[in-house]
């Protein structure tokens, strides 16, 4: 899988065609099922709710949002949701009447990992992983189940070169 990179401006208007353009190039993809799809866009919606309320300056008209896609290790679809913030994202205890504050918890419920690192210049990227539905070989990898049966077999060993071609492992 090639990495999918978007960018929008910081504005909570922009979040929603974000999330439509996500769709349609995750279902191409066909690394996630359909619920881990809709997971995978809840997560992006609510990690860029965050980088808005929190990261963005509402003075500035410049500053941007970035998504990006990637997959890991042939078996971990990684996304990072990227604002120009520098505060710390925590994951404050809201109560049932509360309307905000339940981003980070609902990230944490739906992904495998997630974590929040700060760039050097100062930007914050909210990450989270998700298990792909069929794990693909790495793209210099040789080995996969088939070609380790193959080989069992004696049977000519088959190529899994184009299998992973295009994937980007980060």
């Amino acid at each position: 899988m090639s990495a999918i990179e978007l960018t929008a401006p910081a504005e909570p208007e922009a979040i929603g065609e974000v999330r439509h353009r996500l769709r349609q190039a995750m279902e191409s993809r066909e690394l996630l099922g359909s619920e881990q799809i809709a997971d995978l866009l809840l997560m992006v919606s609510e990690a860029a709710t965050n980088g808005l309320l929190h990261g963005c300056d509402p003075a500035r008209d410049d500053e941007e949002l970035t998504i990006a896609v990637r997959l890991m290790d042939g078996v971990r679809v990684r996304t990072e949701v990227t604002d120009p913030g520098t505060g710390a994202a925590r994951q404050p205890k809201p109560g049932e009447e509360d309307e905000h504050g339940r981003g980070l918890e609902i990230i944490a419920e739906l992904s495998s990992d997630f974590g929040v690192v700060f760039s050097p210049e100062g930007a914050r990227t909210t990450w989270f992983e998700l298990v792909a539905r069929t794990a693909l070989p790495e793209p210099d990898s040789d080995v996969t189940a088939n070609a380790r049966e193959a080989r069992r077999c004696d049977a000519p060993r088959t190529s899994v070169a184009a299998a992973g071609a295009g994937s980007d492992t980060g």
